[in-house]
C-alpha cells in the first residue's frame, strides 16, 4: 500500500511511531526491531529506577518524621558513603566573598579570591585590595567604591 505523506502524519497524530514500508528491507527492518527493543528496554529500567528512587523517598519521609520532623536531625546518605556537610557556603561558593571591618579593613575573602588572582592565601586581607585591581581600572573602581559610600 502507498501512503502519501498525509497519510503518515495522520498516523503519527493517532500515536504510531514508526512505519514499515513496502517491498520490507530485512536490514532495515532488524534495525528498526532493534532500535525499538532497546527503547523498551531503556523504559522497563526507568520505570525501575523510578520505583527504587519513590522507595527511597518513602523511607527518607519515615526517618525524618520519626526523628520529630526536623531533616537537620536525619544523616542523609549517598549510595556510595554516608555524608555530612559542614563545609561553609563561602568556601563552596563560585563567587568571591569578602568582609570587612567597621573601620574598612578586610578580615576575611574567600578561596575563590585566591584562585582567581592567583594570590597567596590570606594576602588580600588588610587594606590592599586595590593591589589586586588592573591599574586601568584603579580610578573607576575607586569612584564606585565612593558613590557606594555614599549610598550606604
Amino acid at each position: 500500500m502507498h501512503l502519501t505523506e498525509l497519510d503518515q502524519l495522520k498516523g503519527y497524530e493517532r500515536g504510531a511511531v514508526d512505519y514499515i514500508s513496502v517491498p520490507v528491507i530485512p536490514e532495515l527492518l532488524r534495525a528498526k526491531v532493534s532500535v525499538f527493543a532497546e527503547l523498551r528496554r531503556k523504559s522497563r529500567q526507568l520505570e525501575s529506577l523510578n520505583r527504587e528512587l519513590e522507595q527511597r523517598v518513602a523511607e527518607r519521609t519515615e526517618e525524618v518524621e520519626k526523628a520529630g520532623g526536623s531533616s537537620a536531625a536525619v544523616e542523609f546518605r549517598t549510595p556510595r558513603a554516608r555524608t555530612r556537610t559542614s563545609m561553609p557556603l563561602s568556601r563552596t561558593a563560585p563567587d568571591i566573598i569578602f568582609s570587612r571591618q567597621a573601620d574598612g579593613s578586610r578580615d576575611y575573602v574567600s578561596d575563590r579570591f585566591y584562585e582567581y588572582t592567583g594570590s597567596l592565601a590570606d594576602s588580600a586581607n588588610g587594606l590592599g585590595w586595590l593591589d589586586f585591581v588592573h591599574p586601568d581600572d584603579k580610578e573607576p573602581s575607586m569612584a564606585q567604591v565612593g558613590a557606594l559610600r555614599r549610598i550606604g
